[in-house]
């Protein structure tokens, strides 16, 4: 099984390694396989995920087993617009410090 990495207690922001992301986004894809009719356990069973990967946003998952993990979502609720209604369902919690600092931001703008 596919395991994730704890993030830890730090807040600082520190570089992921070459092929990581936060689990960010991707924590959210159980609730939206339910919603579809679909069985998040099978999705995370089919894309060899430890669950417990997916319940900690600020931790690290791989890129290729992020992918397989929507493949196999999209599989098991039949919609390929999967990955478009899991963004949709996003907020800037979902991308952390950076999602912080925006929030924060006096402006976006150059």
């Amino acid at each position: 099984m596919h395991g994730v990495r704890d993030a830890g207690p730090s807040r600082a922001a520190a570089p992921l390694p070459a092929g990581l992301q936060r689990v960010g986004i991707l924590a959210r894809a159980p609730a939206l396989v339910r919603e579809l009719g679909g069985d998040p356990g099978r999705a995370i069973e089919a894309s060899g995920l430890d669950p417990a990967t997916l319940a900690a946003p600020d931790a690290t998952i791989g890129f290729r087993d992020a992918g397989r993990f929507l493949e196999a979502c999209v599989a098991e609720t039949a919609c390929p617009a999967f990955g478009l209604l899991l963004g949709l369902k996003g907020s800037l919690d979902d991308l952390g410090m950076l999602g912080q600092l925006m929030r924060r931001a006096p402006s976006l703008a150059p």
